[in-house]
């Protein structure tokens, strides 16, 4: 996951030096925190930030030679500047010059830094300046731009600030850059065991319980823990609507094999209901699906069937 710059919350200069030194205080102490979570040291940037203003007359150059602020601050400053990238730079020069349909707004005001952490899927780092920045997510307008059309959707980016907001990431997203605990995932049973704590947004069906708990191929296991990750990951997060381009390799059948196989498609969730499973994601390098259903308003996500492809019109 890639660490985006919310470049709104750059509201300098401000009026007092304290504030811009805590201010800067707060947002390296917080880039530490997701550095180490992440294990990744690059921050996309919209410009460069090594000549702006804290505060009224107190610019970086400023700022770097106050002998009241801490030399580890400075240099972890100076690290991350040498390290960090500008927002083309996140996506290919295909992807950058897609943007020009696309319109992200947080806040009222338009913002390129959160349409390319939307896109890539990233985490917005954000400068503590307003409270309106405090938040865990940004709820954000994604406009795009289709025939003569603007489509409007609902969306909301993972968001760090301060401490607060990075332990509630720490909650959510810990368990997909802990490497050391996703390895001990070693059978589909044991994965079925740790899912409340790994993937709490996914629930399970009999079903897909049944087929699980007689997975044991290494390399079939290695498949569905980084397709259900990629799950958790998008359904951990509120969306007013389900967006398919968010996770790769997913797609609906077609009507017609709904049609012819209904049956097939047809699974018990928990609370009772049978629901028909459209939404399925594939596994890269062999063969398998795994179906869902997909409930974003209530961030849930149920798992019908994991295993080998259901019957369609050309494969059955």
């Amino acid at each position: 996951m890639k660490m985006v710059l919310n470049e709104l919350s750059a509201e300098f200069p401000l009026q007092e030096k304290r504030e811009g030194k805590r201010v800067m205080n707060t947002f390296l102490h917080v880039y530490m925190k997701m550095r180490k979570l992440l294990n990744e040291s690059t921050v996309y940037l919209d410009k460069e930030y090594s000549g702006f203003y804290l505060a009224r007359e107190y610019n970086i150059l400023s700022w770097r030679n106050d002998p009241t602020v801490d030399l580890e601050e400075k240099r972890i400053f100076r690290s991350l500047i040498n390290r960090s990238l500008t927002y083309d730079q996140l996506m290919t020069c295909e992807e950058w010059e897609a943007l020009c349909d696309k319109d992200m707004r947080v806040a009222g005001s338009s913002s390129k830094g959160c349409l390319c952490g939307y896109l890539s899927r990233g985490c917005m780092l954000s400068f503590d300046t307003d409270i309106k920045w405090e938040q865990e997510e940004l709820n954000a307008v994604l406009e795009e731009l289709e025939g003569q059309e603007i489509k409007k959707q609902i969306v909301s980016i993972p968001n760090v600030c301060n401490d607060v907001t990075y332990k509630s990431f720490e909650t959510a997203y810990c368990p997909f850059f802990n490497k050391a605990h996703l390895d001990t995932l070693l059978t589909g049973d044991i994965i079925l065991k740790k899912s409340k704590d790994i993937f709490p947004n996914l629930i399970f069906c009999d079903n897909a319980k049944r087929q699980m708990k007689s997975i044991t191929n290494p390399i079939l296991v290695k498949q569905i823990v980084k397709k259900l990750m990629e799950l958790q990951e998008y359904f951990c997060v509120g969306h007013r609507f389900f967006d398919k381009t968010a996770i790769k390799n997913a797609s609906p059948e077609s009507k017609e094999t709904l049609r012819h196989y209904k049956k097939e498609h047809t699974f018990l969730l928990p609370d009772g209901r049978y629901e028909v499973f459209s939404w399925h994601i594939r596994f890269t390098g062999i063969e398998g699906r795994i179906f869902f259903l997909p409930e974003v308003w209530d961030r849930r996500c149920y798992i019908g069937h994991v295993g080998c492809k259901l019957p369609n019109v050309s494969y059955h």
